[in-house]
């Protein structure tokens, strides 16, 4: 099975480059700038660079091109505060006019399910942050898997930084991550009122990669309805393996990385009516660990949009990251949650200059109940050009 799909993703992407010599390249910018209150923590924002929507200057560099008719393609380059860029996404896209039924993307691939994958830009988020689900770190070391509970839990609410292996700070794995995307197959399609989505991806959507290892690959799949005009709900769900291959060392004797699974199962919701638009979706994950079981956390939230003058709207979305309990081995009869519990309140007001320049005001409330001295609060000014 992984061969098959790294034979099938390489002679893809042979026949998608071959005709890339016959296109004409767009390039577009979107610089990003922020200016917010000293002294914040931001740990609930970065991402495993260290990168985050709340640093003073982003930049992405985006490239479009069409081959022919059936034939397109896209690729971003990434900069965080003038920092080496990275690619964000390469991939092309498969679809034929008047055919809506299949489409394919193939490459380094969107997020192949959600809500959110569309939304991710800061000219398409009505607010600077992103849903606590598609980023907050939780405590799991992909590289070095903790051997019982009580390591873990003493290593609750620092998923931003679990250390230093292989020379570069290591960050817990979120539930999705929307920073960094898979390399992969993506079918996808519309009949009438039904949307499906099918995937096949390099890595799993807690830990993505874009390089094709020797792993059993991440399966994914929605299906959404849309009853009415303005109206959408589904489910999804994945399951593949997370762990990084270098932690097999660390496993039990004869255990590899498709042994251990991310399994996900989650809901949508979105609804547009007039100048509202709200996005809904809840998440219940479990992360198969080789010593610990099933580590089980759920999260939600919901956005609201509100479009109050032609060039005004305002915003404002609801967090939640929850996590089932385990006990502590050094203290037998006591329970505790694997990480912190948290709960995020953003709010913004946006103003659009022109079309092409976007400002926002905005306000992130992070809150520990369990940990008071994580909790955080953010203040900011965003100014989006798009060119």
């Amino acid at each position: 099975m992984k061969m098959r799909f790294s034979l099938v993703i390489a002679i893809l992407l042979l026949i998608t480059i071959s005709g890339w010599g016959q296109s004409e390249l767009d390039l577009g910018l979107q610089i990003d700038l922020v200016f917010h209150n000293p002294d914040i923590k931001d740990y609930t924002n970065l991402t495993f660079r260290g990168f985050s929507n709340f640093h003073t200057l982003r930049a992405r560099i985006i490239a479009t091109g069409a081959v022919n008719d059936y034939l397109s393609f896209q690729g971003q380059l990434l900069s965080d505060n003038a920092d080496n860029p990275i690619w964000f996404s390469a991939y092309a896209h498969l679809s034929k006019p008047d055919f809506p039924y299949l489409n394919a993307n193939l490459g380094l691939i969107p997020i192949p399910l959600g809500l959110f994958g569309h939304r991710t830009y800061a000219d398409k988020n009505p607010l600077i942050g992103v849903p606590l689900i598609y980023n907050y770190h939780t405590n799991i070391n992909v590289y070095y898997p903790t051997t019982n509970n009580s390591q873990l839990l003493s290593q609750r609410g620092q998923g931003y930084d679990l250390g230093s292996y292989y020379g570069n700070t290591t960050r817990g794995i979120p539930i999705i991550y929307d920073a960094c995307w898979n390399t992969g197959i993506n079918l996808f399609g519309s009949f009438k009122f039904l949307d499906y989505s099918v995937a096949a991806l390099s890595g799993a959507l807690a830990y993505p990669k874009v390089q094709i290892e020797d792993r059993n690959p991440n399966l994914t799949a929605q299906m959404v309805v849309n009853p009415v005009m303005g109206v959408r709900a589904g489910l999804f769900g994945s399951w593949g393996p997370y762990f990084s291959k270098s932690a097999e060392q660390y496993f039990p004797a004869g255990k590899t990385v498709d042994d251990f699974n991310q399994v996900l199962g989650g809901a949508l919701a979105e609804i547009s009516y007039w100048h509202l638009e709200s996005y809904h979706e809840l998440v219940l994950n479990a992360f198969e660990h080789p010593y610990l079981g099933y580590l089980k956390n759920n999260g939600f939230y919901s956005e609201v949009k509100y479009k109050f003058l032609p060039s005004w709207y305002g915003a404002v979305r609801y967090d939640q990251m929850n996590f089932n309990k385990v006990e502590d081995e050094t203290n037998p009869g006591s329970r505790h949650t694997w990480d912190y519990n948290v709960k995020r309140v953003e709010a913004a007001i946006g103003y659009y200059l022109d079309r092409k320049v976007l400002l926002k005001l905005d306000a992130q409330i992070n809150r520990f109940p369990d940990q008071k001295s994580l909790n955080d609060e953010i203040y900011a000014l965003q100014m989006t050009f798009t060119l």
